[in-house]
């Protein structure tokens, strides 16, 4: 049965309209194919894979609530950078990420989908998996998970991916194809239109930080559990061992001190067990499981590496393309200077850390 998709934040002042219309400034450079995690690399590729660090600590939480964390402090806002973790409007900030991911969703399922479905493998091992369970990947996006998740539910199990773009749900049933239990609906995480108790699992891979909750997210994730279900989450590890972003966020840092980040979550400030246990406890979930996972990003050269965060990704790449053009420019030269050392004929290597966390209905 189709559930509708959640309504959006209603009329906006006018600021609110205007950071709309940046997000979906129209993105006119050339496309270029970017191979990263699931294609074939010549350069040493098991040997990286072998070399990919993940290390598991068990916690049980008795320190301060995410209340008492973040968001709301101005020292948390400098060190994620550019607004990002600052107080924010729940419904503005919905409204735009909604906007942003409408317009590019093709080009994130292009390019971004690759970097993110590398750690996708890892979020997955951290719960058990079992044939007949019905699972809910929430935040699916372009429906990375569902093919990797059926995988573990097989036979008679099944997988809903739910998103609140339109678009992303159209890419998750394109790429599933026929694929038996494989279902997509237009919903929003924090308000999950299905009943009590009617998923095994539930998975979210890189949401969080998207959610203008993240605990209210979490409260409708072990909402939808059965007894004895579990959730598992990836968010990205803190920002100087995401290199991949860290490099592009420091250079704009340089070059367009200016530019700023629509108040919003913090997208590096929930990767540690501060950040993410006391959410899980408000949330009702058992002690919760941590693990990072460390893996190396190959692209093909560095403009596949440019495309993919400034045509790819909702935040930073609306941000990058609402400067002048000629900062623009400054900013990709400078940017390709600052790898230019780490290019050769196999293409560019940079590394990039998730956090994993895993819990179990108290």
């Amino acid at each position: 049965m189709r559930v509708p998709s959640a309504r959006l934040g209603g009329g906006h002042a006018r600021r609110r309209r205007v950071r709309l219309r940046e997000v979906l400034v129209r993105v006119t450079r050339p496309i270029v194919r970017v191979f990263v995690g699931g294609e074939r690399r010549n350069r040493g590729q098991e040997k990286r894979e072998g070399e990919a660090r993940e290390t598991e600590r068990h916690a049980h939480w008795d320190g301060p609530s995410s209340s008492e964390i973040w968001p709301h402090s101005s020292t948390r806002r400098e060190e994620v950078g550019w607004g990002m973790g600052a107080d924010f409007d729940a419904d503005a900030y919905r409204a735009a990420e909604h906007a942003g991911y409408e317009a590019v969703a093709a080009d994130y399922d292009r390019w971004l989908a690759r970097a993110t479905g590398q750690f996708a493998e890892p979020l997955l091992d951290m719960v058990p998996f079992a044939p007949g369970q019905r699972v809910l990947d929430a935040a699916t996006g372009p429906g990375v998970l569902v093919p990797r998740v059926l995988q573990r539910v097989r036979p008679g199990g099944s997988c809903v991916g739910v998103a609140f773009s339109a678009r992303m749900i159209q890419l998750a049933r394109t790429n599933a194809g026929n694929a038996r239990g494989a279902h997509f609906q237009v919903m929003d995480a924090e308000r999950l239109e299905f009943p009590d108790a009617m998923f095994d699992r539930v998975v979210c891979g890189f949401g969080l930080m998207h959610f203008p909750s993240a605990a209210k997210a979490l409260a409708e994730f072990r909402r939808v559990l059965k007894p004895g279900g579990a959730v598992a989450v990836s968010v990205w590890s803190a920002l100087p061992r995401v290199e991949f972003m860290s490099l592009v966020l420091g250079t704009l840092k340089d070059v367009a001190p200016e530019a700023v980040f629509p108040p919003g979550p913090p997208m590096f400030g929930f990767g540690s067990e501060a950040a993410l246990a006391p959410l899980f406890a408000e949330a009702g979930f058992g002690p919760p499981r941590f693990a990072e996972h460390r893996a190396e990003l190959w692209f093909p050269n560095f403009d596949a590496y440019w495309n993919a965060l400034v045509l790819g990704a909702a935040r930073l790449g609306g941000v990058v393309r609402v400067l002048p053009q000629a900062r623009q420019e400054a900013l990709r030269e400078r940017l390709r200077a600052a790898v230019s050392a780490r290019v050769d004929q196999q293409g560019l290597v940079l590394g990039g850390s998730a956090f994993l966390a895993a819990a179990m209905v108290g």
